[in-house]
């Protein structure tokens, strides 16, 4: 006669992630970060929270640098600001945004409607 035992199951419990009422501090909300902890929108919400308690701290004071006005959408992309659909464009790398380019002004027969832009790194063959 076999006797068999009976069947273990092993369960893995995992502990709910702690539910603060509280705020993080930044260090905390950084290690976070870093670990992937959450999901994006968690990660992004929580460096949303840490850009806002710094900059709205009472001490805090700013100086104005440097400003630019457009008719068109201000675009961002890879260091640089583009005004007027991308006529304009403006190294941000400085302190102060420094122009790299000003494309001269057209009829409207002329006229730029979309931009495609392309960025790969330069290798050189030896």
């Amino acid at each position: 006669m076999l006797l068999a035992a009976p069947s273990r199951k092993t369960y893995h419990l995992q502990m709910a992630p702690q539910q603060r009422k509280g705020s993080a501090n930044a260090a905390e909300l950084l290690s976070r970060r870093s670990t992937g902890l959450g999901n994006t929108g968690t990660l992004i919400r929580h460096n949303l929270k840490i850009l806002r308690g710094i900059l709205l701290q009472e001490n805090r004071t700013f100086t104005k640098v440097w400003s630019k006005t457009s008719k068109s959408t201000v675009m961002y992309e890879n260091c640089k600001l583009y005004f007027e659909n991308y006529q304009h464009c403006y190294s941000c790398v400085h302190v102060e945004p420094q122009i790299l380019y000003k494309l001269p002004t057209r009829s409207k027969q002329e006229k730029i409607e979309d931009t495609l832009m392309c960025h790969s790194p330069v290798v050189s063959k030896h």
